[in-house]
């Protein structure tokens, strides 16, 4: 890799920013954007000026220093951070997965933990344009999804987000909410989730999390709610709710939430 950055230097002076730290581990986004001496700011200016989403600019300057995009080395730490306390007050998890191969195996690794005979499952899915080998991975491994969920005589649903302050529809989910995890309806509905949009880079997290955990028809005692982004959550002004009225809203209704942290 130093090798390959030395090469890469004589083309980009910008190389001295590796996705990597010297350990090997991630790096958060923040440190990484800091090191090319730009910042989230910066980076949703651009966007703006480009009429494109910040999440395309963050990828473009991934690539702009040789970073391996399929390797998801970079993590935006302040979305971990955001979500990691309303997931343990449910008594779920915040969960980081650098490779967007492991999605797929973390999603049923979640449920084979906290599944319980029978259990209700909502995976919700930022659909937003940086997660599309993210939703490729949840597709390829949608049969290991329903088996896990089916083992237990579970119901499964699925839902999307994106921004709700500039994308239309900003919410979709499956029509029939939970049904048998086995249903074509479930995989017709991922198969056709499309990535694109965005706006700047956090997304209406607690909002979607909102209207999922308020709309499904919960059946099950247990009840388990997954979701899976790579942005933290739109706060203030441009989201209609927040980390408190989620939280509530959760634990009145027994649901565990559990986030998915995915890397660039």
């Amino acid at each position: 890799m130093r090798l390959l950055c030395l090469l890469f230097a004589l083309a980009q002076i910008f190389c001295r920013a590796e996705t990597k730290d010297s350990n090997g581990e991630t790096k958060c986004l923040a440190s990484f954007l800091k090191e090319l001496g730009k910042s989230r700011e910066t980076i949703e200016a651009e966007a703006t000026a480009k009429g494109i989403e910040g999440s395309k600019v963050i990828i473009d300057t991934i690539a702009s220093v040789g970073g391996k995009l399929n390797g998801n080395f970079i993590i935006d730490c302040e979305a971990e951070a955001a979500v990691k306390q309303l997931s343990i007050a449910t008594g779920g998890e915040q969960i980081r997965a650098n490779d967007s191969k492991k999605v797929g195996e973390a999603i049923v690794d979640i449920i084979n933990r906290y599944r319980k005979n029978p259990v209700d499952v909502a995976i919700l899915l930022d659909n937003t344009g940086s997660m599309t080998d993210d939703i490729a991975e949840v597709n390829k491994t949608l049969s290991l999804i329903r088996t896990a969920v089916g083992a237990v005589n579970g119901k499964l649903t699925a839902a999307s987000y994106k921004d709700k302050n500039v994308d239309s529809p900003w919410y979709t989910r499956n029509v029939s909410g939970l049904i048998d995890p086995s249903s074509a309806e479930i995989s017709n509905f991922l198969a056709a989730l499309g990535t694109a949009g965005g706006g700047d880079i956090p997304e209406s997290f607690y909002d979607a999390v909102y209207k999922t955990a308020d709309e499904v028809s919960w059946i099950s005692s247990r009840r388990l709610l997954i979701v899976l982004t790579d942005a933290g959550p739109l706060a203030g002004s441009k989201s209609q709710y927040n980390e408190d009225t989620v939280k509530t809203l959760l634990i009145s209704k027994s649901i565990i939430l559990v986030t998915i942290i995915v890397g660039y």
